[in-house]
C-alpha cells in the first residue's frame, strides 16, 4: 500500500523528464538521425521523440570553445534561438561545466534561466553518486533555474546516468525505483534523466517503455 502511495504522488508532483546527452551523442549519430538529415534540422528531428533536449558546448557552433575565450553573448543567442525552435513542453538542458565563473553568472543572468522550460546544470559537479548493478552508474545533482540560483539546492535535479553497455532490464527497473524514491525525498520538482556512452539511445527507449508500464 505505502509503495502505491509513493508512486501515485510522484506522478503527482514529480515530472520526469528523458534524454540523450549531447546531439552529437554516436547513438544518435549511427542509429536515431537519418544521414541526408541537415544539421540545422536535428534539434526539430530529436524534439519528436524526446523531451528532454541536453545541449553541450560541443553541440554550439562558436568562434572558440575553450573556457577561458567562450563569448557569452553568443551562447546566449544560439540557446534563444534553440528555445524558440522547440516545443514548451520539450525542457532544454545546458551543460556549463566547460565554462568559467563569469561566463556561468552572465547565462544565470540572462532570460533563458527565466524559461520555464530551460535549465542550467554542471555534469562534472555530481552531489551524489550510486552503483546500480555491475556497470551502471548515477551521478544526481541540481539544476539551475531562475528560482533557485544562488541557492545550494533546488527542487529541479538532474540524475546523469552512465553505461558503457546496454542496461539489462532488472536493472533499469532498479533505476526507475531509485529515481522516484530519490524524487520523493528530495521534494523534486522535475528530474531531468540524462543518457550517455555509445548505448544511450537503446537505454533511453528502454527506460522510457519500463517507466510507462510501472
Amino acid at each position: 500500500m505505502n509503495s502505491t502511495i509513493q508512486k501515485t504522488q510522484i506522478k503527482l508532483n514529480c515530472e520526469l523528464h528523458f534524454g540523450v546527452s549531447s546531439l552529437n551523442n554516436s547513438s544518435l549519430n549511427n542509429h536515431f538521425f537519418p544521414e541526408d538529415l541537415p544539421e540545422d534540422w536535428r534539434i526539430s528531428y530529436y524534439s519528436n521523440e524526446f523531451n528532454l533536449l541536453v545541449i553541450h558546448l560541443s553541440d554550439l557552433n562558436l568562434i572558440s570553445q575553450k573556457e577561458d575565450k567562450v563569448p557569452g553573448e553568443q551562447i546566449i543567442e544560439q540557446l534563444t534561438d534553440i528555445l524558440d525552435d522547440i516545443e514548451k513542453t520539450v525542457f532544454c538542458v545546458f551543460n556549463c561545466s566547460k565554462l568559467s565563473e563569469s561566463i556561468c553568472r552572465q547565462l544565470f543572468e540572462s532570460p533563458i534561466a527565466a524559461e520555464d522550460n530551460s535549465y542550467l546544470i554542471d555534469l562534472d559537479k555530481p552531489g551524489e553518486n550510486l552503483l546500480i548493478g555491475h556497470s551502471t552508474h548515477i551521478e544526481w545533482g541540481n539544476a539551475c533555474v531562475a528560482g533557485s540560483i544562488g541557492e545550494t539546492a533546488s527542487r529541479d535535479l538532474f540524475c546523469n546516468v552512465k553505461s558503457d553497455k546496454k542496461i539489462e532490464p532488472v536493472e533499469l527497473k532498479i533505476l526507475i525505483e531509485h529515481t522516484q524514491h530519490y524524487a520523493l525525498s528530495k521534494d523534486a520538482r522535475t528530474v531531468s534523466i540524462i543518457f550517455s556512452s555509445d548505448y544511450a539511445l537503446e537505454n533511453y527507449r528502454n527506460t522510457v517503455l519500463l517507466e510507462s508500464m510501472m
